[in-house]
């Protein structure tokens, strides 16, 4: 059950994927004639379309102005993603409606894209009005016990040999906590100093309780 909620929402977000790619094709009122064929021909060839049943002369005509006329707003990717997804079932469509029974008429054009529409306005509402969570503001005492582990990991690093990096971050948070003098210069040396003292008098930690 679970594997069949993460296939269904890989598959969601496949759809979304195609949908913002599409969107962002040209427009179809910009599209030239020839590019416009060429997508109805890919379409035909998916809904099974013989190609003796394919609309010629007056009726491939009055299809062409059918579609600038009504569909002009949409993207020319649109029409192959809307029949992709009318094949797969993923449109609210009868599996009766998809068939075009060798008439790819201008009713059975928009049957299929209003379908589509319906679905990408839907989907596209989703995507513009989802929440965005808000940022994470820390507290004066967060950002200062962030400060404290990191400190306390300064110092496990130094314990082990490591090689440690911006030791001057460290130094406000120990003098804060009179752990290190404000005095002197303000480098890493000090804070360096002060992580030698402390090893040399046996501190396995700075901040952190040691086990009994």
């Amino acid at each position: 059950m679970e594997l069949a909620k993460q296939e269904s929402k890989l598959q969601k977000s496949g759809d979304i994927f195609c949908l913002q790619r599409a969107i962002q094709s040209t427009l179809i009122c910009s599209t030239n004639l020839t590019e416009l064929k060429q997508v109805l021909k890919l379409v035909m060839v998916k809904v099974g379309l013989r190609a003796n049943n394919w609309p010629a002369g007056e009726e491939k005509d009055i299809l062409y102005h059918h579609i600038y006329s009504n569909y002009g707003g949409n993207r020319i990717e649109e029409i192959g993603l809307a029949f992709e997804m009318a094949n797969a079932g993923k449109l609210d469509l009868r599996p009766e409606d998809v068939k075009c029974y060798e008439n790819f008429s201008c009713a059975y054009f928009s049957l299929i894209m209003n379908a589509y529409r319906t679905w990408a306005a839907r989907e596209v509402r989703a995507l513009e009005t989802a929440e965005i969570p808000p940022q994470r503001i820390f507290t004066d005492v967060e950002l200062e016990n962030m400060a404290r582990e990191n400190a306390e990991l300064q110092y496990q690093r130094f314990l082990r040999g490591n090689k440690l990096f911006g030791l001057m971050y460290n130094r406000e948070i120990l003098i804060k906590d009179n752990l290190l003098k404000s005095g002197g210069c303000n480098c890493e040396h000090s804070v360096l100093e002060f992580f030698r003292k402390q090893m040399l008098a046996g501190k396995l930690n700075i901040y952190i309780n040691e086990l009994e």
